[in-house]
């Protein structure tokens, strides 16, 4: 298995969405009170990420 690293894309907003909701039912699952924010984000949330990968401050592991 090779792993890459890399900084994500703009495009890829949804990949870091679907990360960052299946951490938090993941958590919520073993009943720790945390990132439950991603559940139903905020736009501000949402905004967050899309400036993040704009900027480049969001890194991928991405197994191949």
């Amino acid at each position: 298995m090779e792993l890459i690293i890399r900084k994500g894309k703009s495009d890829e907003l949804t990949i870091v969405f679907d990360l960052l909701y299946n951490a938090a039912i993941w958590l919520k699952n073993e009943k720790v009170d945390y990132w439950q924010n991603w559940l139903a984000p905020s736009e501000l949330h949402l905004n967050w990420i899309k400036e993040g990968l704009d900027k480049g401050e969001f890194i991928l592991f991405i197994a191949k």
